[in-house]
């Protein structure tokens, strides 16, 4: 889970090659050029610092920037996560503005689509009982008693993933954010498709199309992160 009280640093764009900057960064983060390099080649934008210390957050952040990199700093507290984000349940596309339900959201007013990928992992444990044969009881009671009943716990993994949209409008204002499986696309019109993958792809296209001053960025869609919210706010935001 995310420390609300953290400062984060992240790189959003290097200015140059990674073998560079590990060897720079290491002597900036008291870290090893390997330490570094293997946080940078896990693709960007890459967290490189998260601290309580802002002095020294800040520090890092100037020489990153100073060597000619884009990178920016996060108070993990101003990330909001997406459970308190507006979440586009039954969309409407008006020729001005994003709707849902009575809000409205004026397409020049986006700033940043980013598209991400949600994975969520959670374990069912289920009781089941098996009769087996038992040579024991069998003799001891002259074959009338055969098997014997035990229960063992079963533990099932599950993996769920979903793509999303986060849809950032203004500092400091509540993203918008579009879950494929959780949607209506109904709003779509006449371009409804059978499936939500589709939708949901058709959704972006339209959104792209109608806040074409709008940043987008899917470079979370193939990276499996613990935390997308905290990702996302750093590319809307570099």
């Amino acid at each position: 889970m995310r420390d609300p009280e953290r400062i984060i640093v992240a790189i959003a764009q290097l200015a140059t090659p990674i073998e560079v900057e590990a060897k720079a960064l290491a002597a900036d983060l008291g870290a090893t050029p390997y330490e570094v390099r293997l946080k940078l080649t896990a693709g960007l934008p890459a967290i490189v610092m998260s601290t309580v210390e802002e002095e020294v957050a800040r520090a890092v952040l100037a020489k990153l920037r100073g060597r000619g990199h884009r990178a920016i700093l996060v108070h993990t507290a101003a990330v909001i996560p997406h459970g308190a984000m507006v979440i586009m349940r039954s969309f409407g596309l008006e020729p001005e503005a994003l709707v849902q339900s009575e809000e409205r959201l004026p397409w020049g007013d986006i700033t940043a689509l980013v598209r991400a990928r949600h994975h969520q992992q959670h374990d069912t444990v289920e009781k089941v009982k098996e009769k087996k044969f038992d040579l024991g009881r069998a003799v001891a009671s002259g074959g009338l008693i055969m098997r014997k009943t035990t229960t063992k716990e079963v533990v099932t993994h599950h993996e769920n993933t979903e793509q999303v949209l986060y849809v950032f409008h203004g500092v400091g204002e509540v993203p918008w954010l579009l879950r494929q499986e959780r949607a209506n696309y109904s709003g779509l019109g006449a371009q409804l498709a059978p499936t939500s993958n589709l939708n949901f792809g058709i959704a972006v296209q339209e959104f792209r199309k109608r806040a074409p001053g709008a940043r987008f960025d899917e470079r979370l869609i193939h990276r499996p992160i613990d935390d997308p919210d905290l990702f996302a706010h750093v590319i809307a935001n570099s």
